[in-house]
C-alpha cells in the first residue's frame, strides 16, 4: 500500500495520543444526525508518530446514556489493509468504520474509541494534552434519533 504524508482535514480536530506511536488528529461522523436501525460511519484520521511492532485492532463503539453498546465495529485499520505495524513515522491514515445502530436506540450517545492487541485484548493507554485519560477516548455530544 502507498503511504500518505499529506495531512488530512477532518471536520472535528483532535490531538489524542494512543501509546507512544499513534495520534488521532480528528474524526468525521456521517450522518450528522444518526438514526436507530440505520448505518453510521465514523472516519478516524491517524498520524503515525513512530513505528510500532504490533498490529493493533481499532474499536469504535457507540454507547447509549447507560454505557450500553448500541453500535460497534472492531477491525484493523482500513479493514486490515493498513496494519499498525506497517505504519511509517509521519504517515497519515484515513480509516473508516461503518456499523448499524441498534433498532431501539434513542437519545444521547457517546463514541468510544481505542486500540488493543488482538491476542491479549490489552488496550493502549490514551493521552490528551499529555495527560493520561485511560485506555479509550470518549467523544460526547451525539444524539440518536428514531
Amino acid at each position: 500500500r502507498s503511504h500518505s504524508f499529506v495531512e488530512p482535514n477532518p471536520k472535528r480536530k483532535l490531538n489524542v495520543q494512543f501509546g507512544d506511536a499513534i495520534e488521532l488528529i480528528g474524526y468525521d461522523v456521517a450522518p450528522a444526525s444518526p438514526r436507530a436501525n440505520q448505518p453510521m460511519s465514523v472516519t478516524l484520521y491517524w498520524r503515525a508518530l513512530a513505528p510500532t511492532d504490533k498490529p493493533y485492532t481499532v474499536f469504535v463503539h457507540l454507547l447509549d446514556a447507560n454505557n450500553q453498546i448500541i453500535g460497534q465495529k472492531d477491525a484493523p485499520p482500513m479493514d486490515g489493509d493498513a496494519p499498525t505495524n506497517t505504519w511509517v513515522a509521519g504517515e497519515y491514515i484515513t480509516d473508516s468504520y461503518t456499523f448499524s445502530i441498534a433498532p431501539n436506540a434513542q437519545g444521547d450517545a457517546v463514541l468510544e474509541i481505542g486500540l488493543y492487541e488482538p491476542g491479549t485484548f490489552a488496550r493502549l493507554p490514551v493521552f490528551e494534552n499529555a495527560k493520561a485519560i485511560g485506555d479509550h477516548l470518549l467523544i460526547r455530544g451525539l444524539m440518536v434519533e428514531r
